[in-house]
């Protein structure tokens, strides 16, 4: 008699293991994805607390004259939109490519 032995293995078991490894691969892309957004916005919020410490003078004026807190936020954010309007025309969306 020959000594092989008859190896078997359920495929719902080997789809899980390959599957098991596509899941750990998908959330370590959500964990890097995710800070990478979160340094994005420190950045962000950055940037709009450096324009507002360069326009507290600006800001304390306007404030004086009676302007509103939301006009003041719409200046801020329309200034800000200045520096991402390039970045974003020259980027465009690819779908799907």
């Amino acid at each position: 008699m020959t000594s092989n032995k008859l190896k078997f293995n359920f495929v719902d078991k080997q789809f899980e293991a390959k599957y098991r490894a596509d899941q750990r691969a998908g959330l370590l892309f959500n964990l890097f994805a995710g800070i990478a957004i979160f340094i994005s916005c420190l950045g962000l919020l950055g940037l709009s607390t450096c324009t507002a410490r360069q326009r507290v003078k600006e800001i304390g004026i306007r404030k004086v004259l009676g302007a509103s807190v939301g006009s003041i936020a719409q200046l801020q954010a329309g200034r800000s939109y200045w520096y991402f309007c390039p970045w974003s025309s020259s980027h465009p969306l690819h779908g799907g490519v």
